[in-house]
């Protein structure tokens, strides 16, 4: 669940329509005990228009229970310490590390894997 819930179930709730881009998913199964609701992934991103190249860059995350990934888009870590990395996507232990302080994309590198292709696949949806 994230923030980002809360309006498509208000919305849901009092039986307005939503909006044409809406972010999120109403709760309203979850609140009223409804069996099949399902958790999923929450995504977050962060992008801007290169001035140069007039390509996106920035970010894309998600959380999805016990894990935290992060994943750079279209990055060249050279050209700004704020993108400096040890590796274009993080991956984090949400439980053990809530603060996304320590890395563990060298130790699971088959999460890495599913991560990297589920934040791609999110980007073309």
């Amino acid at each position: 669940m994230s923030l980002l819930d809360l309006l498509p179930t208000v919305l849901d709730l009092t039986g307005l329509p939503d909006p044409e881009i809406l972010q999120g998913r109403s709760l309203t199964p979850l609140l009223l005990g409804e069996a099949d609701w399902q958790p999923q992934p929450v995504f977050l991103d962060e992008f801007q228009v290169d001035p140069k190249t007039k390509e996106f860059r920035g970010r894309i995350e998600v959380i999805d229970g016990l894990w935290g990934a992060s994943l750079l888009i279209n990055q060249d870590p050279s050209t700004h310490t704020r993108w400096h990395r040890p590796a274009p996507l993080l991956l984090y232990d949400l439980q053990e590390d809530p603060f996304c302080l320590y890395s563990l994309h060298e130790e699971r590198p088959k999460l890495v894997e599913r991560y990297t292709r589920l934040l791609h696949s999110s980007m073309s949806a």
